[in-house]
């Protein structure tokens, strides 16, 4: 139709996450993407690229930009506010089975009677906690606290705010580091939080059971857990030089809540019960 006047044509999109692109139903979600990079290297004259963010919309309130962001995951912003994009393949998301429609939940008050779960990632800058709920007539979990203090703080300091984040419920049990890391699990135990080596010490092999439990539905997030939720939306593999996913995580230093949930739910199974796929318990090891 545009041969007619010789028009132009004009395609406005914004960056899709790797998560939605992850569940996305097109041939290929990055096909916008693409097209962008494609235009932006064109030096005919047949492409106009343009970027613009919301903050050089004159039509949208700065103050209500502001407000809204508050409510937003940084990876949100990024995409939705700031328009950035990357060239992530849906397909490296780690835990793309995560279903984010339907598994981060509003937060609620969590009955005390339900017991609770911590995955622990140690380091002196980055030390983090995850803390897990389960809920006794389903057996689904629940991440309803993060812990990400950053750096100095004392293992006696971080194990009083273990305490009071855990004050009248019950712990049955708490996981983290890497086989090399049992003098700080002892430094821990010492002050009055015993933390137990991880039953699977392989990375990629705790990562396979967190991706299997997810994939049959029983963990859910809490919407205020936003580190956590920008963690999981761009949490992924690398790729080769020929564009073949690795088993290698791109910059797994910085995932810290990631792994702090593989040390804890990777010390569970799923289990199906009377052959029903809607049907599950969690049995601890």
């Amino acid at each position: 139709m545009l041969l007619d006047n010789n028009g132009d044509a004009v395609f406005i999109y914004t960056p899709v996450g790797l998560a939605a692109g992850a569940s996305s139903r097109a041939h290929d979600p990055l096909h916008a993407a693409k097209l962008y990079k494609t235009a932006e290297a064109d030096t005919t004259g047949r492409w106009g690229v343009f970027h613009w963010t919301s903050y050089d919309n004159p039509f949208i309130s700065a103050v209500a930009l502001a407000d809204i962001t508050l409510d937003m995951s940084l990876a949100s912003i990024r995409r939705e506010i700031e328009a950035e994009d990357d060239d992530a393949n849906p397909n490296q998301l780690i835990y793309r089975a995560f279903q984010w429609s339907s598994q981060k939940v509003r937060s609620f008050a969590i009955p005390e009677t339900w017991p609770r779960y911590v995955g622990h990632d140690f380091g002196g800058a980055n030390p983090a906690a995850l803390f897990l709920a389960q809920d006794p007539a389903t057996g689904y979990f629940y991440a309803y606290q993060e812990y990400f203090p950053g750096r100095g703080l004392s293992t006696y300091q971080h194990v009083l705010a273990f305490k009071e984040l855990t004050q009248g419920v019950t712990v049955l049990k708490r996981v983290g580091g890497s086989h090399q890391e049992d003098e700080i699990r002892q430094g821990y135990t010492a002050q009055g939080w015993p933390i137990q080596e991880p039953k699977i010490l392989n990375v990629k092999a705790r990562i396979d059971r967190v991706r299997a439990i997810m994939e049959k539905n029983p963990l859910f997030v809490f919407d205020t857990l936003r580190r956590l939720e920008d963690e999981l939306a761009t949490y992924q593999f690398t790729v080769d030089k020929e564009g073949r996913i690795t088993d290698d995580i791109h910059n797994k230093g910085a995932y810290h809540l990631c792994d702090a949930l593989a040390y804890i739910l990777s010390d569970f199974t799923p289990e199906r019960v009377g052959g029903r796929a809607d049907t599950m318990v969690i049995r601890s090891y």
